[in-house]
């Protein structure tokens, strides 16, 4: 009983070391990050950024202008980011 147990679990072993191994299906070695560059940059109002708490905490009045960066977008939210 005793080498039944032993056998089992060196294979249990061997098995899961050698799956590990071979296991490339799950990497995606062709996908590259995209490149993000500032198309330009604008000032706006605090007021449309934040609410009046975040206002107050910042020190900032609603009248202050905030530089934000705009980037390039397709305007299509993709299929995760919508939930489904």
């Amino acid at each position: 009983m005793k080498n039944i147990v032993a056998a089992s679990t060196i294979f249990v072993l061997l098995a899961g070391a050698a799956s590990a191994a071979s296991n490339v299906r799950n990497e995606r070695p062709d996908f590259a990050m995209p490149k993000v560059s500032v198309e330009q940059a604008e000032q706006v109002k605090a007021d449309t950024l934040y609410t009046p708490k975040e206002l107050q905490r910042a020190g900032r009045d609603a009248n202050d202008l905030v530089t934000v960066t705009v980037f390039p977008s397709t305007g299509k939210v993709d299929g995760p980011s919508l939930g489904g």
